[in-house]
């Protein structure tokens, strides 16, 4: 997990939530991306933070594909 990995939970309401899908959530996500980006954190490095996230609440592997796929396009432009 990245330095600001421990972060990534609140976008999932800190259990295994769609990405962003509340608007707490995606306060912690905006947070997220800013530590994120503050940080020189990848995309690569975000969306591992996701999937390492994820996994370790058991999520399937499907699922996982998903919340990756719904959190690029609020992530990926804004990290080197």
């Amino acid at each position: 997990m990245s330095s600001v990995g421990h972060l990534i939970g609140g976008a999932f309401a800190h259990q295994t939530a769609p990405f962003a899908l509340h608007q707490l959530d995606t306060e912690r996500a905006a947070k997220y991306l800013l530590v994120a980006v503050e940080a020189k954190i990848t995309w690569a490095d975000a969306e591992d933070d996701i999937r390492q996230y994820l996994k370790a609440r058991n999520c399937s592997p499907s699922f996982i594909d998903e919340e990756i796929a719904r959190a690029k396009p609020m992530l990926e432009p804004w990290l080197s």
